[in-house]
């Protein structure tokens, strides 16, 4: 209910956590700090390359520091305009197989 996490925003945007809305009926809430991009980033250390060599997709407010901070970040035709104006590319949404043709045409190159 949107509402309830509005409430619940609310009565957390004091606190050190960080929220950011992942859909309208989604509120992801973490340590600050905690991110699409800070996991992909530990990923990256762990696996001794960069996240300058990673493509992510997305679609919403959760996404927006991934879509940016990685090697090339796609948003997908039904996200929201700050994804789509930080990505590299747009693509169709996952109901017209976006991210499969996408990564196809990626490997095919």
């Amino acid at each position: 209910d949107h509402a309830v996490l509005v409430k619940i925003h609310d009565q957390l945007v004091n606190e050190p956590v960080s929220m950011v809305w992942a859909s309208a009926n989604f509120l992801e809430i973490t340590n600050v700090g905690v991110t699409k991009l800070s996991g992909l980033q530990a990923l990256a250390k762990t696996w001794h390359t960069d996240v300058q060599d990673f493509v992510a997709f997305g679609d919403y407010e959760n996404d927006l520091a991934m879509i940016e901070g990685v090697g090339y970040g796609v948003a997908m035709s039904n996200a929201i305009p700050e994804v789509k104006q930080v990505a590299n590319t747009v693509v169709d949404n996952h109901d017209h197989a976006g991210v499969g043709r996408t990564l196809k045409a990626l490997l095919a190159n």
